[in-house]
């Protein structure tokens, strides 16, 4: 009627729809997935060869830690030296150390194990579709609409066109 607005209308079911798809398009398009996870795994190759060099590094330290006290409680056994305060605390110190290197070593060799091999291109083309399932599910609003605020900043409707703005 005469009092009603003079702006665009659309139905929100249709709008839903045509921003979903400009997602399914654009952020969710197989290439830019392949793209985004081969960058990923070069990253983490170079992180690994860092975090190689680190632990070849703290394996070394712990070699050593774990040789002076061998030899010094070797040399207290031969009576070379004797086992007072002074040496137990050195020694306590060292064994400290050594168990810490032994925790860093542990934690690098995680680190380094990550499997990368799960971002092959099968397992990044699955999870593209299921996330464009996850999105049209319609028993699941609650995702999409999370999705899609995480991506999109604006949706402006104009007589000649739907812009979509985003990343925010």
């Amino acid at each position: 009627g005469p009092t009603a607005c003079g702006g665009v209308s659309i139905a929100m079911g249709e709008l839903d729809d045509i921003v979903l798809s400009a997602i399914e398009e654009t952020a969710l398009e197989p290439k830019r997935l392949h793209r985004m996870t081969r960058a990923l795994v070069a990253r983490a190759s170079e992180r690994n060869e860092s975090l190689a060099e680190r632990q070849k590094t703290i394996d070394g330290e712990k070699r050593k830690a774990k040789k002076q006290i061998d030899e010094l409680y070797a040399r207290v056994g031969a009576g070379d030296i004797a086992l007072d305060q002074t040496l137990r605390d050195f020694i306590a110190n060292l064994q400290q150390k050594h168990e810490t290197l032994a925790r860093q070593a542990a934690y690098l060799a995680e680190e380094r194990s990550r499997p990368l091999e799960m971002l092959a291109p099968e397992r990044v083309d699955e999870f593209g579709e299921a996330v464009k399932a996850a999105l049209r599910n319609p028993e699941n609003r609650a995702f999409a609409r999370a999705y899609v605020q995480t991506i999109v900043s604006e949706v402006t409707v104009t007589n000649d066109e739907i812009r979509i703005k985003g990343p925010k």
